[in-house]
């Protein structure tokens, strides 16, 4: 039987590439499942309790009683220059709890990475890792003129970690609950490690305000969409069969003056052909001419179809005037009115999609 932490000791020590699969795979389930085992006993601990700022501030007034301990100053004076200068409070902090984390985490590869040799075993092997300025150790990046810090490449953290579990739930909310993809994608900016995908996507799964958004009581189900009517696939003649809707007020301007026109928009239900009419009002009688100078330019339409009006007052006053005249349409013009449900707004999609390309 082979120790795998005697060959995990012996591997780091001697930088020797195993040869046997085998043994290579032990070493890596060894090093996965020390992970967990520290995270139990973690000084970062309290970060599963709160939230991350919450758990960032207590941190901060650890090293600052620490400090004070140390050098024998006053708790009560401010904080003046206990920290670096070229690092806020905040930075400070998160600096440290990211050197303890990897300490905690990553032992074995600071010790490689100490005696001056390559991580070449292990789920980080293929990381690049190396130590920056700080003592932070950082993945190499191929976009390292991306990154947001001066191309010194993604921190590596461990994500299980309750300190880096915090920090991706922080940016997750912070960041309106952002998609998975987008989560990820700001998260791989800064930190890289092992299994940081599969955690992400735990972590959005088991998100209070995701659940709420993706629950069913919540989200509008709109019906089943049934066939066409026969008016919308019949071909007959151009705007034989026409929806009508009206998009403003637009301020216009002329040499003297200021005032609001509104746009009548007729559309073909089958071809999807568009006429449009300006108003200068929106009584029946204008509403009416706009109508006379469709009949007179292209044909007269045997089927009207439009809504009624009861979101818009304005509206709903012209299409209550136009209700009074229907019989004048009959006699004259011989067109059907058909006005859509009330509260079924997407029925009339065919004009107000029109409506937003016109706009």
């Amino acid at each position: 039987m082979i120790d795998v932490n005697v060959a995990i000791v012996e591997a780091f020590n001697t930088s020797f590439y195993y040869k046997d699969r085998s043994i290579q795979t032990l070493v890596q389930i060894s090093m996965i499942n020390r992970y967990s085992e520290l995270h139990e006993n973690s000084f970062l601990k309290f970060f599963d309790t709160y939230d991350f700022r919450r758990s960032m501030r207590v941190l901060i007034l650890v090293f600052r009683i620490a400090h004070c301990t140390q050098y024998h100053k006053d708790l009560k004076k401010p904080y003046g220059n206990i920290y670096t200068s070229s690092l806020g409070q905040f930075e400070f902090a998160k600096l440290k709890a990211i050197l303890i984390m990897q300490k905690e985490c990553f032992s074995y590869e600071q010790q490689i990475l100490d005696s001056g040799k390559l991580v070449t075993i292990g789920p980080c092997k293929n990381f690049g890792l190396r130590y920056d300025h700080l003592g932070v150790i950082r993945c190499t990046s191929k976009a390292v003129q991306l990154d947001p810090f001066d191309g010194m490449g993604p921190i590596l953290a461990a994500p299980k970690h309750p300190f880096v579990l915090s920090y991706i739930y922080n940016l997750h909310y912070h960041s309106n609950c952002a998609s998975k993809n987008y989560t990820l994608n700001k998260i791989r900016r800064e930190l890289h490690g092992p299994g940081l995908k599969v955690v992400i996507s735990s972590i959005i799964k088991n998100c209070y305000i995701c659940k709420e958004h993706r629950s069913l009581y919540l989200r509008f189900t709109y019906p089943r969409p049934k066939a066409l009517p026969t008016f919308r696939t019949k071909f007959l003649a151009p705007y034989a069969a026409c929806g009508v809707d009206l998009a403003g007020p637009f301020e216009v301007r002329d040499k003297f003056s200021k005032f609001k026109v509104w746009i009548t928009l007729f559309t073909c239900l089958v071809t999807r052909a568009v006429y449009l009419v300006v108003v200068k009002d929106l009584k029946a009688s204008t509403f009416l001419r706009a109508l006379k100078e469709l009949c007179c330019r292209h044909s007269t339409p045997q089927i009207l179809l439009s809504d009624n009006a009861t979101n818009f007052a304005s509206t709903n006053k012209l299409l209550l005037e136009i209700s009074k005249n229907l019989s004048t349409l009959h006699d004259g013009l011989n067109i059907s009115w058909r006005f859509i449900p009330v509260k079924a707004p997407w029925t009339g999609g065919v004009y107000e999609r029109l409506i937003g390309n016109l706009k």
